[in-house]
Order: C-alpha cells, then sequence, then structure tokens
C-alpha cells in the first residue's frame, strides 16, 4: 500500500520531531515543577519540567525514553502548551484524545500534533502518542515535585561521576605497577 503525499508529510513531521526535538533535555533552570508519566504497556518514560506563571504556562522542557510516536508527541506539546493556562492545555489534551481515539477527526487548535491522527489506525500507538498530554493532568491535580529538586540531584550526579573517575593514589600505583610489569616482559 503505497502512502500518499499527505501521510508521507505526516510521517516527515513525526520523523524531525523525534529526530531533531523541540525543548528537550533537562533540568532546567526556567522550569519551577516537574511532572513523571509512564506508559507501563510499553515502556514510555517521559520527565517535563514546567516553567509556570500562575496558571499560565511560560515553558515546556521533556526528557525521556519511549518510542518515536511519544517523543515527537512530547516535542509538540512543548511547542502547544507554551502560553497557554492549565485548563486551556488541559482541553488541548482532551481534544487530542479525542481525535487519536477516532471520537473527532481533527482540531485545528492542536496544529502540528493533529499529524498524529493516523494513529487511531493503530489502537497499541495510542497510549504513546498520548502520554505527554496526559502529563498536564499531572499539573491540574497538583502530582508534581519542585523542579530544583531535579536540578540538585543533576548536580549531586554530576558530582559523584566527576568524583568516581578521578584517580586514586592506589589506582595510580597499581597502573604504575602493570605498566612497569608488562615493559620487564617485553624486554
Amino acid at each position: 500500500m503505497a502512502l500518499s503525499k499527505l501521510e508521507q508529510l505526516y510521517r516527515q513531521v513525526i520523523v524531525d520531531h523525534y529526530q531533531h526535538p523541540h525543548h528537550h533535555g533537562l533540568p532546567n533552570a526556567s522550569a519551577n515543577v516537574q511532572t513523571v508519566i509512564v506508559n507501563p504497556s510499553c515502556g514510555d518514560e517521559l520527565t517535563m519540567e514546567w516553567a509556570l506563571d500562575g496558571e499560565t504556562i511560560t515553558a515546556v522542557y521533556f526528557d525521556g525514553i519511549g518510542c518515536s510516536i511519544s517523543q515527537a508527541s512530547a516535542s509538540m506539546v512543548t511547542d502547544l502548551f507554551r502560553g497557554k493556562t492549565i485548563t486551556e492545555a488541559k482541553a488541548l489534551a482532551e481534544s487530542f484524545s479525542d481525535m487519536v481515539q477516532g471520537k473527532i477527526e481533527k482540531d485545528e487548535a492542536l496544529g502540528e500534533a493533529q499529524v498524529l491522527a493516523g494513529v487511531r489506525n493503530f489502537p497499541a500507538r495510542i497510549k504513546c502518542a498520548t502520554l505527554a498530554f496526559k502529563a498536564i493532568e499531572q499539573l491540574e491535580k497538583g502530582k508534581y515535585r519542585p523542579a530544583e529538586d531535579s536540578i540538585k540531584l543533576a548536580e549531586e550526579s554530576k558530582k559523584t561521576a566527576e568524583e568516581s573517575i578521578k584517580p586514586t593514589e592506589e589506582s595510580k600505583k597499581t597502573a604504575e605497577e602493570s605498566i612497569k610489569g608488562k615493559i620487564a616482559k617485553n624486554k
């Protein structure tokens, strides 16, 4: 079955968001809360950091692991939710869910995320596509943690990693003895 030009375009948009995600990488200093959401049926995981000014989402960033659909969808969410209130973002998430379940055809308010409408033909992928959109429910219900916790954790992890790669006096001595032994053996 050959893909139409429109389907090819949609596929390319998804691939572009997957390969070159928008607002990807954590921790982000401008964020003040963080949500973590997991799709246990396939293992997709997303950590999203949100910069909130009252009820307004001023920025969204994400990191995670998962399939191209979940990662592309998260990239699209970071663009779509910026400048929206939590209530507006929740309405967009509900519209998106309806679209990928086939309850509505498309919603222009979803912008680029409309390209994921074809997921409705692959029921196992619906959860992948809606994962990032469901994170807004956590914000609405207050199920988040302060983002500075993740920044502190990242700094501690970096410090621990740096310390673990510093050679100790004992490891230097062992390396020198090993080298001397190999030199003596080769003479």
